[in-house]
């Protein structure tokens, strides 16, 4: 994966969700960025939605700790492996 995108990749997860820097969405994503995922199929796009996103699961488990487990990619699209961890448990993200 480009550093550039690393770069941002790491922002994402650094500074707006462990960080609860929501306003680097603004800076990060574009304004058609469109989140991919059936299981949130009401997010809107662009910074906003990410906003929205990224505060539900800090509301939902407060005090966790997201990592970058591994990241690489796919036919030129970025692809990162994350966990969430909690106090109680550890949950994995991959794409």
């Amino acid at each position: 994966m480009p550093t550039a995108i690393k770069s941002l990749v790491r922002r994402f997860f650094d500074e707006i969700c462990n960080q609860a820097k929501l306003e680097v969405a603004d800076e990060i994503f574009s304004l058609d960025h469109a989140y991919h995922d059936p299981s949130s199929p009401f997010i809107v796009p662009g910074p906003e939605g990410m906003k929205h996103l990224v505060s539900t699961y800090q509301r939902a488990f407060v005090g966790a700790h997201w990592e970058i487990e591994d990241s690489g990619s796919s036919d030129s699209l970025p692809v990162t492996e994350s966990y969430l961890s909690t106090s109680i448990r550890k949950w994995v993200c991959s794409p």
